[in-house]
């Protein structure tokens, strides 16, 4: 089994902003921050046990609360929601069956709400690589309206979604378990998807994101794989039709071991988008250079607050709203919460209530209560099941 996350879509022009509740390619503006070290408040959701992939968070009923939707890694016990109604945590069960990896909450439809996107890990024995979920009603009469499956041929590891084609119709780009990467272009309303298979050439993959590494203005893909090769970037050459090259996987050296979640965000106060990836032997930043010149000269690697032990999937934010960027992930030991000073540098927080044991096996961050700073969001793979943690930041 590959432990996957969920991966928030990022820039250029943010083409999923609806997706993601931040947007970690840019930290937001500073406020007025608490004096001192950052504090987190624990709050049970509705998942004190059990063994969960990613965590996505979004408002996917209006109510201005955002649900969160995170998988059961094992025990085929499905696919949860958790909605909050002003004063309680509630669970909905989506799915009652498989095992799940990555998943994202976007608006795949064009209804204007958000759907759910998840991939599953099991795929290939329930018949549903990645699956579409819609949703009708708000707060107690949430409810699922329909399932689909976008792409069934094979189980999946993790999911990435981003408007490709620029027509306003969110597309998906999944990574599966030794059928390659798979983009799947959403042909309209999420109605029909037609799919472009990339590379096959590794045992499985594992990670996958989006983002605009050269700066042309089309959106390309990256995926990390099992055994641990380089990571895949592949650029897309074209929007009509839709086309990438044929990869690139030099400068990104992640080994020894299994890459898992990565993203695009931009970690110094240049214009490129730079990449945080998350591996078997530490958390990975690479500075890029925007594609200039030789693929082996594109990225060159940074450091990650001394993080040598396996990082499994997380996210980027400005969580201490100080203006700089700062880094979440979930890894083999405790919830990780890295400072960064906006040159690239990081430091790693201690002393707060984040998990500092356990396995957990990703993080997402989002305004659960509405007052300006980020909360995160965490899921384990030990047993622990889904918490949040309400982030004190703010001087009220």
């Amino acid at each position: 089994m590959v432990d996957a996350g969920g991966v928030q879509p990022v820039k250029p022009a943010d083409p999923a902003r609806p997706v993601a509740p931040v947007d970690p390619a840019r930290p937001a503006p500073a406020v007025r921050p608490t004096p001192g070290a950052l504090s987190f408040r624990v709050i049970e959701v509705g998942a004190r046990q059990g063994n969960f992939a990613a965590v996505a968070a979004g408002d996917i009923d209006g109510d201005g609360y955002a649900e969160l939707v995170s998988g059961h890694i094992d025990g085929q016990q499905g696919l949860a929601l958790f909605r909050f109604d002003g004063s309680a945590w509630h669970r909905l069960d989506l799915t009652t069956r498989g095992e799940y990896g990555g998943v994202v909450i976007a608006d795949i439809t064009g209804e204007g709400r958000p759907d759910v996107v998840a991939v599953k890990t099991d795929g290939k024995r329930s018949g549903d690589g990645v699956e579409l979920i819609t949703f009708k009603g708000k707060g107690a009469t949430l409810a699922v309206e329909s399932k689909r499956s976008p792409y069934a041929d094979k189980a999946s590891c993790d999911v990435a979604v981003g408007d490709i084609e620029g027509d306003g119709d969110l597309d998906i780009a999944c990574s599966t378990r030794g059928d390659g990467v798979k983009v799947l272009i959403n042909e309209g309303e999420g109605q029909s998807f037609r799919v472009i298979a990339l590379e096959k050439k590794v045992y499985e993959d594992t990670g996958i994101a989006m983002g605009d590494a050269n700066g042309d203005g089309l959106l390309d893909v990256i995926s990390t794989n099992h055994p641990g090769e380089n990571p895949h970037l592949f650029l897309c050459t074209g929007k009509d039709p839709v086309a990438f090259d044929s990869g690139h996987n030099q400068g990104l050296r992640v080994g020894p071991g299994i890459g898992f979640g990565l993203l695009f965000a931009h970690v110094n106060d240049d214009e490129h988008l730079d990449l945080v990836i998350g591996t078997q032997s530490g958390l990975k930043v690479f500075r890029g250079n925007g594609c200039k010149g030789d693929d082996g000269d594109w990225w060159r690697s940074a450091g990650a607050g001394g993080l040598r032990w396996r990082c499994i999937h997380g996210t980027a934010g400005d969580v201490d709203l100080d203006g700089k960027l700062d880094l979440v992930f979930g890894t083999e030991s405790g919830v990780v919460l890295l400072r960064g000073d906006g040159r690239g540098a990081w430091g790693r927080l201690e002393g707060t209530a984040l998990p500092r044991g356990g396995e957990y096996s990703s993080a997402t961050l989002f305004d659960w209560d509405n007052d300006g700073d980020l909360d995160i969001a965490v899921s384990s793979l030990q047993g622990n099941g889904v918490r949040l943690y309400e982030n004190r930041a703010i001087v009220r």
